[in-house]
Parts: C-alpha cells; structure tokens; sequence
C-alpha cells in the first residue's frame, strides 16, 4: 500500500478455505461503507475472495499451516485491497472463460472463478513477487456520491420538465431537421457534450443524418445501410467503424412506431458512463423527437394534400371554363350536354362551336388516361377545336389536330374523337368519326350508327380520315357520348352498355333534348346503385325538332 493510505481493515487468515467466507463477509462490509451498492458490493467481495484462494489453493497448495494477509484500504477515491502470501511464487496458466459476475454475484459463488472475472470486477490488477510474497493488487473506484431521495425527485422533476418543453417546442415545429436539432441541443447541454449528430432511417431502409453539432465528416454516413447503425447485416460500416470515422464514442438506438432513430455521442466533458436515469432521458427524448417527426411528415403530407388540392380546385374550375356553360341555340334543334370527370380533373371534352352559313360544329372527344395528364392534352385538343373549326374541311381539320396532338404530346397518349358539322339549312350533317364509339341517331324504331371517319387522334403520324353524311329527319334524336357512359357497370359487374344508351334514348325521344340527357343520367345512376364510376363520363343529345 502507499504510505498516505488510509487503512479500513487488515485481516490474516489460515491458507484453509472454510476461512473464505469470513475473508468474502469483511470485504463485502469495507465496500458497503464506502458507498457501493449491493451488487458492486457483493462483485467486490467475490474478487477478494478469488485472490484469498488463489493464495490457498495454488501457492499453498492445500496446506493449512500458510497465512494469507489481506489489507483494505482508500487511496483518494479508490478502494484498494492487497492479498498476501508466502507460498509457492506464482506461475499464471491459461485463463477460464469470462464469467457473468452479477449472476455469480447473485448465486453467491465462493472461490475458484479465475484470475479473468477478478479483472472484470477491479479496474487494476496486479499480480506480482515480492522477495519472498505472492502479492495481488486490486483497485476500484469508489462510486460518486449517491443521490438523496431529495436530489432523486428534483432529478425526476427536471427531466419531466424537460420533456415537457420538448413537446411543447416540438408541437410548434414541422422541420425534421429543426426538430432533431432541438433535441440535441437540449442534450448536449444537459449532459454537458460538445458533439454530437442524430440520425434517423429512411423508408428505403438508408441512414438519413438530420442535425449534428461540432462532428467532422458526418456526412459520411448518410445513405449507408441503416442496418450499419443497429451492427446488422454485411455492412462495412459498422456501429463501431461509424464511430470511430465521426471521432464519437457513443450511441444510443431508439424507435417510435414503425420510426427508428439513434443519437451518437462525444465523451462528456466530466467524463465517465451515462446514468440509468441519463440513459433513459435520452431515449426518451430521442422517441420524442421521432414522433414529432412522424407528425411534421404528416402536418408536410397534409400541406402538401391541400396545395394539390387547391391545385386541382383550379385546374378543375379551369376546365369547366373550358367547356361551354351555355350551349348555342341551334335552329330546328335542340341540344343538351354534360361532363363528369371521374378524378378532379378529366380527359373528356364536348363543345358546340357556331360556324359561318347556318352551320355548327359539334365536338364529343375522350383522351386516353384520366386525371391531370388527361385533362393537360383535352386542354390543347380544345384550343386547337377551337381556333381550327371551321377553317377546314373536317377530314383535313382532324388530319391537322391529330398532328398537334401528336407533336406536342410525349407520353403517347391519343384521344378518340366525334366531329360533325350541321348544317341547319338543309338538316345535313357532314361527320368524322376518329376511333370514338358510334354515334347512334335513334329514328323511331330504327337505329343509324356514325361510324365512318378513321384511327384516333394523335397517335400515328399522317393519320387520314373520311367523312361520313347523315341527314335529319323530324323526331330524330342523336346521342353522343364517351365509354364511361356505356362501361358503367352495376354491383354485379354488368355494363350500361351500348345498347343500354340506345333502348333509353328511344324510350325517352319524346321528350326534350334536355329531358332526355337528365333522365339517361338517371337511369345511370340507378343501373350502378352506388358504385363509383371508373371513368370521365360526357354525353351531348341532339334533337331534331
């Protein structure tokens, strides 16, 4: 022992193992009254204990006449104890396997655990001849002074209010990255660290770094397979490895939810191990902050859904601007004509244009897809009509929008399409019909299907067209209308039908035009008794007066 030593016990005892237990039972109560607990006690004892039969067994070699000489005592703040004998000189042979020492603690175990747990317990081992002594050296450090109940509930009391504040601060707060550096910041400052980084896994199952303060190539790590953080997998990088790049030397795992995370640590400036109750203010600090981030990507989300939202209200008030609120009086006719977009936007597009000389163009025309892409191309396919109606022949008008459709569409997507110009002079309608379902005229009990024309609009380059001719006579109802009218289906998978679109125009042709668009959208309605539509619907009814 060093002279300025203070001695707790000095204790011989014969080289006989009944004596261990007095040796074990001494220790045990040196190391109680110097603020180790009972486990660190008993661990403490048990090492004691080990050099005490060393002594016995091996350096006396089962003689009871040796003396074993055991000494206690406080060097600053570490205990210390020294084992003696004068028996045979040591000769150290292979080393046991590491033992579990609180589950021999709690077992009680007396001798013969081996030179490997006595290292494990102490954090100095020595083992030595002097002149003619067998002398074993342990030292530990005496644990810091315990907290009073007092101390324990202001303890409690902080980090409660910690966490509180967290929350607080988190709830205001929708930026991951914001979030995750709160969260460390209040750590840090706790547990008195000068660097540290956050880290969460992305959905890819990829380390994602939110925040770090005063760590060098942190970025390193971002990408790498989250399994390098949690020591899983075949990754290079390992926990370790990662630490030791980011010059850290601790990590903390966590999870919330189908959320992981993990915070990396520098040493504390106090130095020394983390407490239980350190431990788990960071865990819970860092669930915190995982389920705040759960809730900024879903506030991001909700944003995100109300500007496309908002989005679609105006490209859905756009497009119904598009399409003509009122329709043109049209001379010994009379027309009605609706559009329903399946989404928030469609594909499907109707107008009727006036022309020079008594003439209207009627226009029914579906892209293909439905939704926002659709509703881009029916947009130009509606400009073009517009501007080009009645400028051409109608086989070269669709022979040139189906060439504008074609050029300025990249998605290969192409639009079926019925043009027809009326003449009201003469009640003729000279027709295109471009890949579209056939208009049918119903004419009493006879039905006359549109169907002359050509392929769709903007698919193939140098598409060619003919035109068909039809003329009115009085009772003659037209209707025109795109696949989601007919594929609509009921509960048990039947479609509406063509045929379904024919027998209820017939039945209704003595109504108005209006009448009978109204009661066909009814019987619509009815036929799927509440299932959703899976496609735009538009429909125009003609009638000849």
């Amino acid at each position: 022992m060093k002279p300025e030593a203070s001695v707790l016990l000095r204790l011989a005892v014969p080289s006989d193992a009944r004596y261990l237990s007095v040796v074990h039972e001494r220790a045990r109560e040196v190391a109680q009254s110097n603020r180790f607990g009972a486990i660190e006690s008993e661990q403490w004892a048990l090492a004691v204990e080990e050099c005490a039969a060393n002594s016995i067994e091996h350096a006396y070699a089962g003689r009871s006449d040796g003396e074993v000489d055991i000494t206690l005592a406080l060097e600053g703040d570490y205990l210390c104890a020294e084992i003696c004998d004068q028996g045979k000189a040591f000769e150290p042979g292979a080393l046991p396997p590491v033992a579990d020492i609180k589950d021999l603690a709690r077992k009680g175990a007396r001798g013969g655990l081996g030179l490997t747990l006595v290292q494990r317990i102490a954090d100095t081992v020595v083992r030595e001849r002097e002149g003619e002594r067998n002398v074993c050296r342990l030292v530990k450090r005496l644990p810091q002074n315990p907290m009073t109940d007092k101390e324990k509930l202001a303890a409690a009391e902080f980090q409660l209010r910690t966490l509180v504040d967290l929350g607080r601060e988190f709830s205001t707060n929708f930026d991951p990255a914001r979030v995750a550096s709160i969260a460390l910041a209040s750590l840090m400052g706790h547990l008195t660290i000068l660097r540290a980084a956050f880290l969460t896994a992305t959905p890819e199952g990829k380390v994602r770094v939110l925040a770090s303060r005063g760590v060098k190539n942190v970025l390193s790590l971002e990408g790498v397979p989250w399994a390098s953080v949690e020591g899983e997998g075949n990754s290079t990088e390992t926990p370790e490895a990662a630490l030791k790049v980011l010059r850290l030397d601790f990590i903390f795992r966590f999870s919330s939810g189908e959320e992981k995370g993990a915070i990396l640590f520098s040493q504390r400036l106090a130095g020394g191990e983390f407490g239980e109750g350190e431990r788990n203010l960071i865990h819970a600090v860092g669930r915190q902050a995982l389920a705040a981030l759960t809730g900024a990507r879903a506030q991001e989300m909700r944003i995100e859904k109300a500007r496309a939202d908002s989005e679609l209200q105006v490209a859905r008030e756009i497009q119904k601007s598009l399409l003509p609120e009122v329709l043109p009086s049209i001379p010994g006719f009379e027309v009605a004509a609706s559009s329903e977009a399946c989404f928030s936007v469609g594909g499907d597009l109707f107008d009727v244009i006036p022309l020079a000389d008594s003439r209207f163009a009627i226009i029914l025309a579906d892209v293909s897809g439905k939704g926002t892409p659709a509703s881009l191309i029916m947009a130009f396919a509606h400009a073009a009509f517009r501007s080009l109606a009645g400028s051409l022949p109608p086989v070269d008008l669709l022979a040139r929008i189906s060439e504008l459709i074609r050029n300025a569409n990249k998605t290969h997507r192409y639009a079926t399409c019925f043009y027809g110009e009326l003449d009201t002079a003469n009640r003729r309608m000279i027709y295109v019909n471009a890949g579209h379902l056939p208009p049918a005229i119903v004419r009493g009990e006879d039905t006359i299907e549109l169907r002359t024309g050509g392929a769709v609009l903007g698919l193939l380059p140098g598409t060619t067209f003919e035109q068909g001719e039809v003329t009115f006579q009085p009772g003659d109802v037209l209707a025109i209308y795109s696949d989601g009218v007919s594929e609509a289906q009921s509960i048990r998978d039947d479609e509406f039908g063509p045929e379904g679109v024919v027998a209820c125009v017939r039945a209704l042709r003595a109504k108005s035009a209006g009448e009978i668009l109204r009661l066909l959208e009814q019987s619509l309605f009815e036929f799927a008794a509440g299932r959703a539509y899976s496609d735009d619907r538009t429909a125009v009814i003609l009638k000849a007066l």
